[in-house]
């Protein structure tokens, strides 16, 4: 196998550029997801993309994992992102080419960040080859501050590049009238609920737009660890009639639909 991805499930955006990877080395390219697609994502309508035909799901039978292992070792070139790097621990031992994908990490608050940069700093994962000029363990940076952030700990120093997804651009012949079937005055927010992605922002947007007096409907969508906090925000507001909240399981959209007379 020439190239293989290996990620936690293929995301919209890793199906674009897999399918351009397909164009280029054809059967020699191979995606390994390593667990079953996010539930929380199909419950608000994603497609299961691990069902693609390139996909191998190594976490369903003993026999794909030892298959997905036997790829990660043998092919010519790995790149791994969002599981731990110690799926490629091996290829590291050989010093065969190997990329890691990701993000930065330094996102705040300031004690979060501290503790990350010691996390970071002992990385245990492939730190060796990390820190060597000279190994063939590269990072693929898909942020503007990821290099930084890594090589603040000592790692990737040399060696990190600029990395992008290619999702499909749609290309419209008539973009006014496009606009003039959207709903008008509606505004979409979607995205995981965490505080370094900052969704309070479009409810701090929506009590704005309400006081200047617009007539307006934000619709937030996603989950995660401030769904209290946004729908206490929205509530403490009286922002019910203009945010509503879809989470896919319903929950939180159902408490504030029922205040608003929908539920």
């Amino acid at each position: 196998m020439k190239l293989v991805l290996v990620s936690n499930y293929l995301s919209p955006y890793q199906e674009s550029l897999s399918k351009e990877f397909i164009n280029q080395y054809g059967d020699s390219y191979k995606f390994i997801a390593t667990t079953p697609f996010n539930e929380k994502r199909l419950k608000v309508g994603y497609e299961d993309k691990n069902q693609s035909f390139f996909v191998l799901r190594a976490y369903e039978t003993p026999e794909a994992m030892q298959e997905a292992i036997k790829l990660i070792d043998e092919s010519e070139c790995v790149i791994v992102g969002g599981v731990p790097v110690s799926v490629v621990s091996s290829r590291l031992k050989q010093g065969k080419i190997t990329f890691m994908y990701s993000e930065r990490f330094f996102k705040g608050p300031m004690l979060k960040d501290i503790v990350r940069f010691f996390k970071y700093s002992l990385y245990s994962g492939g730190r060796s080859s990390a820190r060597n000029l000279h190994s063939k363990f590269c990072l693929l940076c898909t942020g503007a501050f990821t290099a930084w952030d890594y090589n603040t700990c000592g790692l990737f120093r040399g060696k990190a590049y600029r990395w992008g997804y290619f999702p499909e651009v749609k290309h419209y012949d008539d973009i006014d009238g496009l606009i003039s079937r959207k709903k008008k005055a509606s505004i979409l927010w979607a995205g995981r609920f965490l505080d370094w992605k900052h969704p309070d922002t479009a409810v701090m947007l929506a009590k704005n737009l309400r006081d200047m007096g617009l007539d307006f409907q934000l619709k937030i969508i996603g989950a995660g660890e401030m769904q209290d906090t946004l729908v206490g925000m929205i509530e403490a507001m009286n922002l019910e009639k203009y945010v509503k909240i879809t989470t896919g399981g319903g929950g939180i959209e159902s408490r504030i639909a029922h205040r608003d007379g929908e539920g």
